[in-house]
């Protein structure tokens, strides 16, 4: 009765080690190779200008930057102002102006109040950058370690899917496209009814040239 006993007890503790090591394993492992290969990651743009009286670089950094906001695709852009001192109300405002002029809605731009140096507008935006921390060129991983290791497991090897990340990683113009589609451009009536009359009438279907 005892070496029984003693046998269960055994059984159950080789198996408790099992277990905790396969768990240990398993939540180690990111499962999906979009998780463990992700295409892009949060970056925050910004930049600090003069509150007033601005120079002529910092306008062109401000447009720069205002024209890059539209194009990401990002919903909001904040101008941060000092807390106090001197003009601190009224700092920024030609930022604000500056902003529109290069396309950005007036209701997109929001204020904000930092501790900031007097005279100094921070100008910052969230958008998305792509992910250069992992390439496929620093695997740590094996095959004959997965087989000996983790081959229980069944799960995929660590490498599935670095090379097609990649390759939607080196195609992509724009970060925000993995997330959201872009807006229509502007329709050219003009090729379109161009386009249409070449259909009906049996016409090679070439290109016509761009109208100005």
């Amino acid at each position: 009765m005892m070496k029984s006993t003693n046998r269960m007890i055994l059984t159950l503790m080789a198996a408790a080690a099992l277990s905790s090591c396969g768990g240990r394993e398993q939540s180690e492992f990111i499962y999906g190779f979009a998780e463990r290969y992700p295409l892009s990651q949060p970056r925050i743009e910004r930049i600090d200008v003069a509150a007033a009286n601005p120079s002529r670089q910092d306008e062109a950094r401000v447009a720069r930057l205002g024209r890059d906001f539209v194009r990401s695709g990002a919903k909001t852009i904040v101008i941060f102002v000092p807390q106090s001192g001197p003009g601190a109300l009224s700092s920024g405002q030609w930022v604000k102006q500056e902003l529109v002029a290069n396309g950005v809605g007036v209701s997109r731009i929001q204020w904000d109040a930092r501790d900031l140096p007097l005279g100094t507008v921070r100008i910052a935006y969230s958008t998305l950058a792509l992910n250069q921390k992992w390439t496929c060129s620093n695997l740590h991983e094996d095959v004959q370690q997965y087989e000996n290791q983790t081959a229980y497991l069944n799960r995929e090897w660590v490498n599935f899917g670095c090379a097609y990340q990649s390759n939607m990683k080196a195609q992509v113009d724009n970060p925000n496209d993995f997330v959201r589609p872009r807006p229509e451009g502007n329709m050219d009536a003009i090729r379109a009814a161009d386009a249409v009359r070449r259909a009906r009438t049996g016409a090679a279907p070439q290109a016509p040239a761009p109208t100005p």
